[in-house]
């Protein structure tokens, strides 16, 4: 989205863990206070986790940290999409969430990425990775 008086604006972010976010508290905390800053501002956000160690749950760890019960889940590798609306009668944002569970070597999921300002758009994050390794050669 532009504007012409303030420029480009952020309208969705697509998060993608590495093993440094998940290794210390305060890179978790740094994450997750990312995380809270997007989806405050009305920014959609997709997370996806495939990262195996360290042993962290950073979405159970925003839900937490946003006061948001009933939105955790165990699945260790995952990707979550959220939607946000203001909610006029509370201070915090309600969230919509679209959460699939990974598996190693399997199919990445497509998942809805709500833009700041009600439009969506489809990711398929698995024709993205693909595209992504054969563009940049990452196998050989």
């Amino acid at each position: 989205m532009f504007s012409d008086r303030e420029g480009p604006i952020l309208a969705g972010a697509i998060e993608l863990f590495n093993p440094a976010n998940k290794d210390r508290e305060s890179h978790r905390r740094a994450f997750t206070t990312k995380c809270e800053n997007y989806l405050n501002q009305g920014i959609g956000l997709i997370i996806v986790d495939i990262v195996t160690t360290p042993n962290a749950h950073l979405h159970n760890e925003l839900m937490q940290r946003m006061q948001i019960s009933g939105g955790n889940f165990l699945d260790p590798l995952y990707a979550v999409g959220y939607q946000v609306s203001s909610n006029e009668q509370s201070a915090l944002p309600d969230l919509a969430l679209w959460q699939e569970p990974l598996s190693i070597g399997g199919v990445l999921p497509i998942l809805p990425l709500w833009l700041k300002g009600g439009s969506c758009v489809p990711i398929d994050l698995n024709t993205t990775y693909e595209r992504t390794v054969v563009d940049d050669r990452l196998l050989d």
